[in-house]
């Protein structure tokens, strides 16, 4: 199964509602049965690198991840999710 949730971010908390979203969607799909929770990965390329590797250094489920050229510096990003750089 491929999960792509669609987050809605607000101002100043990105990674926040990247997690929020990609965890809710994910326990929901487990407890429906959906999923096996041993047997999950993610993976984020450029942005959803930054926000794969923020994720797994939140959570415990995630079995295998790829974050692929993630973002190293957020000024970037943060002027195109809330209109400000760093």
């Amino acid at each position: 199964m491929v999960f792509v949730p669609d987050i809605w971010y607000t101002t100043a908390t990105p990674v926040k509602n990247a997690y929020d979203y990609v965890v809710s969607g994910t326990r929901a799909l487990i407890k429906q049965g959906f999923i096996d929770s041993t047997k999950i990965g993610i993976q984020g390329q450029s942005w959803g690198g930054y926000q794969t590797a923020y994720i797994i250094t939140q959570t415990k489920p995630v079995c295998r991840s790829l974050g692929g050229a993630p973002v190293v510096k957020c000024s970037v990003p943060m002027v195109a999710y809330d209109g400000r750089a760093e």
